[in-house]
């Protein structure tokens, strides 16, 4: 029997704590500070990010691929599909190897007990539908006040979001 992780941590809410969302924060406006002096910081450079998602959304996909691959991460997208038969072994199994694969996870449409059995036996972050969160990353954008179209502010609080979860 495999020791059990001792890391779990599942972000699901930006806005959950004060702290995370002055982090969240802070960390997109640097980035747009870079941008806005000529830099294209890239600090996810060669890093490997997972998407697994259980209900497909396309905008959602789109959104999380092109916030971590303008920080520099490669991102592999790979549907959840999960049977009521499923043993529990099989999912804690399947998380340890994305744990093994991955730096960070984000889930999309996945039940929240999976997602914290991933991010138990994964032993890394989880995002849990933190691009899907449209209503939370429009907010923090307006927080900014940086007057940027709609997607471009969802993008860059998620890019902040992703820097602070592997902080």
């Amino acid at each position: 029997m495999s020791p059990e992780p001792s890391f779990a941590r599942v972000i699901d809410d930006p806005l959950a704590t004060e702290h995370a969302t002055g982090d969240i924060l802070v960390r997109a406006r640097q980035l747009w500070d870079a941008r806005q002096e000529g830099r294209s910081p890239q600090p996810l450079q060669a890093r490997h990010l997972g998407l697994v998602y259980g209900i497909a959304s396309q905008r959602a996909q789109s959104l999380f691929c092109d916030a971590a691959r303008a920080l520099g991460a490669q991102v592999a997208v790979m549907p959840l599909r999960r049977r009521p038969d499923d043993p529990t072994d099989r999912m804690s199994s399947l998380a340890r190897m994305l744990g093994q694969l991955y730096e960070a996870i984000e889930c999309q449409g996945v039940e929240p007990g999976l997602v914290q059995r991933i991010a138990h036996h994964a032993a890394i972050p989880v995002l849990s539908n933190a691009a899907v969160r449209v209503a939370a990353l429009d907010l923090l954008a307006r927080r900014m006040q940086l007057d940027l179209p709609a997607r471009e502010g969802r993008r860059l609080v998620l890019q902040g979001l992703i820097l602070h979860a592997l902080a």
